[in-house]
């Protein structure tokens, strides 16, 4: 009688150790779901792999949380190759950036160095008043009963801006002396001209003379 008793209760306990195993089962394969239903790969696999110990200990195939455990590994190559793809896009978008900032800098240096030696060629110039300086130009010039047009060279006056405000049309010119006259050479005569600024109009009005220097 107390051998059927020790049996009984050992089959009893055993029982018991299957119920809870099995209800171990069910609640590792409900967790694992919720976790790959969010893609939270990590703990999905945790959690199938705890069902798949809990199946052999209550003597439940192993089917499906095998199966779920593929699902599960997929789900960690496709978040790989995601992540690998977004890696090569950010990789692609940093060089492009790069190059792009490469040829910024690149047109800015360019820029920076005609800017300067624009203003080294006009500081080079000497500004009578600080307004004109003397200035060579090669220029379209047809001559009297002509119907050839010859390029030739001729002297203007520019502003600090570079704008021609006495026009090129002087075979020779020298610039302007501390008393506003210059002389030059218009077809094929010396004369002496004088420039008197306009403020109103921001202009320059230019006045010719024979060669010798009027008395003011």
């Amino acid at each position: 009688m107390q051998i059927k008793m020790s049996i009984l209760f050992i089959f009893f306990c055993l029982k018991m150790q299957a119920q809870t195993n099995c209800a171990k089962y069910d609640m590792a394969m409900d967790s694992g779901y919720k976790y790959l239903n969010k893609r939270d790969y990590d703990k999905a696999l945790t959690e199938f792999q705890a069902a798949q110990i809990a199946a052999r200990e209550c003597g439940i195939a192993i089917d499906k949380p095998a199966a779920e455990l593929k699902k599960v590994f997929e789900g960690l190559k496709s978040q790989r190759d995601e992540a690998d793809s977004a890696k090569k896009v950010a990789l692609k978008s940093a060089i492009e950036t790069k190059s792009a900032l490469n040829i910024a800098r690149d047109e800015k240096q360019r820029a920076d160095s005609a800017l300067a030696q624009a203003n080294k060629l006009i500081n080079a110039f000497y500004f009578y008043d600080g307004k004109l300086a003397l200035a060579l130009k090669e220029v379209q010039f047809i001559p009297r009963r002509s119907r050839y047009i010859l390029h030739v060279k001729r002297y203007g006056f520019i502003n600090k801006e570079g704008r021609a405000v006495i026009d090129y049309k002087y075979e020779k010119a020298e610039q302007f002396d501390y008393t506003g006259f210059a002389k030059v050479k218009k077809n094929e005569i010396i004369i002496i001209i004088k420039q008197t600024y306009r403020p109103r109009t921001a202009n320059f009005e230019v006045r010719e003379f024979q060669e010798t220097i009027p008395k003011e």
